[in-house]
Formats: structure tokens, C-alpha cells, sequence
């Protein structure tokens, strides 16, 4: 895990890599500041034959943390999005 991820210690969720892209964006217009984890434990777990078919983008996820003071604003983001 990142040191500066303490200041940003709230995590609003695990998130696919395809989709935390927009909300990623949503987040930087609101000025929401926020850090990244990165799980792609998934694809280096893949065996030999499923590496060759590929994951098209699957099997990433992000854990998005942001600090506490922007949480109202970030899940009305979310929620937004998650309504689409």
C-alpha cells in the first residue's frame, strides 16, 4: 500500500479498472483528490492457456481511497454513476 494513502484513508470500494476510469475522471472535475491500489491478482494468477485468450481489461481492479471530508460528494458520484 502507498504511505500517502493514509491521508486518504477512507476506501469507497473495489472497483473494475474499465469502469473506475469515469468515475475517476467525475472524481478530478469535483476536485476530489484520491489514491489508487491496484489488484491484479487475477491475471497474475492466469494459467498458461487462459493468459493466451487474454482478460479484455477483465480481471483489474482498483481500491479508491479519498480522505473522509470528500465522502457525501464522492457516493453521490457513485451513485450517479451506478445508475447509468
Amino acid at each position: 500500500m502507498n504511505e500517502n494513502i493514509e491521508s486518504y484513508n477512507f476506501c469507497i470500494g473495489r472497483i473494475e479498472l474499465s469502469k473506475s476510469k469515469v468515475i475517476l475522471n467525475l472524481f478530478e472535475k469535483s476536485n476530489i483528490k484520491f489514491e489508487l491500489e491496484v489488484d491484479d491478482s487475477q491475471i497474475k494468477n492466469l494459467t498458461p492457456l487462459e493468459a493466451q485468450g487474454g482478460t479484455f481489461g477483465l480481471g483489474i481492479y482498483v481500491d479508491i481511497f479519498i480522505s473522509p471530508k470528500d465522502e457525501e460528494v464522492s457516493m453521490k458520484i457513485l451513485n450517479q454513476f451506478n445508475k447509468l
